[in-house]
């Protein structure tokens, strides 16, 4: 592990370190170094994770963005699981805000949080709406909500489709991240396990306002040719109970097994379908809620 420190002996501890790790995303890295250099809260640190990259992304950030709030660390491949795990270690912030080397914030996304903490002090996650952009146009993920509240049951919200939480539409306490780290051997739906496991027994204040930017497309992209092994829906677990948070993981099982199965790729959806061969009943459930939520 090799990391270029541009910190000054007049740092500030910040209230947010910034977590992103970078594999091969050379053409995005520059525009997401920027968005979170534009803050408008300074009161950030930005982590910059090389998890063993072959282009020349890391030299990038390096090269153009001479910052001291920016830490970048260089690593050997071990999955974006691993990347953010040394992140959450290295950081030194009092919240954790990931973000994805090909997606970007908003300009006053952490002055938002910043915000919101203040008006709910006591809490461990924060959540926003965001913004889904492909190919130019850019649409609210959740279009009908206003205002900031206290969502008291998360995952009763997540499955009737009033709340989603991925990387980069939330805030973690630090002391709450560092219980809940990323399982390095899921790389296709890694934050859904992580955030399912984060927010058990959590209230979350959220906020209406989109915060950060989404790419469908470059997520198009990044999750082609990913082994079924490296998915959430392969390594999840269906308890026997249909409470929201079962749900939601049949949820996901479905939908990639749908999507096998649309891309033409029966042994993979077959196999998921021998794993979870005893919760049938709680896939064809969940595809009813998703079916109607979707209406």
């Amino acid at each position: 592990m090799t990391y270029n420190n541009k910190e000054s002996s007049d740092f500030i501890k910040p209230l947010f370190s910034v977590i992103i790790p970078l594999y091969n995303k050379a053409q995005f890295i520059s525009d997401t170094v920027d968005s979170v250099l534009r803050q408008t809260c300074p009161l950030f640190e930005l982590i910059v994770v090389d998890d063993g990259s072959t282009d020349h992304g890391a030299k990038i950030v390096a090269d153009s963005f001479d910052d001291k709030r920016i830490k970048l660390m260089s690593k050997k491949n071990g999955g974006v699981s691993s990347a953010r795990n040394m992140g959450v270690q290295e950081a030194k912030g009092e919240f954790i805000y990931f973000l994805d080397a090909d997606d970007t914030m908003v300009v006053d996304c952490l002055e938002c949080f910043e915000k919101l903490i203040k008006l709910y002090p006591s809490y461990d996650v924060y959540a926003s709406n965001f913004f889904i952009t492909k190919e130019g146009a850019e649409t609210p993920f959740l279009p009908s909500i206003s205002g900031e509240f206290v969502i008291s049951s998360p995952y009763k919200a997540i499955r009737l489709g009033e709340l989603f939480l991925r990387v980069g539409n939330n805030v973690v306490r630090k002391q709450h991240a560092e219980k809940f780290l990323f399982d390095e051997t899921i790389c296709i739906y890694e934050d859904m396990d992580y955030f399912l496991r984060l927010i058990d027994d959590q209230v979350i204040p959220f906020t209406s306002k989109c915060l950060y930017r989404y790419s469908l497309s470059n997520a198009e992209l990044s999750l082609s040719n990913k082994r079924i092994q490296q998915t959430f829906a392969y390594h999840a677990n269906i308890g026997c109970r249909l409470t929201d948070k079962n749900l939601i993981v049949a949820d996901n099982v479905a939908i990639t097994i749908w999507s096998k199965i649309r891309s033409h790729k029966f042994t993979d959806a077959s196999k998921l379908l021998w794993r979870h061969r005893w919760r049938l009943g709680h896939l064809f459930i969940a595809g009813i809620y998703h079916t109607q939520r979707r209406r």
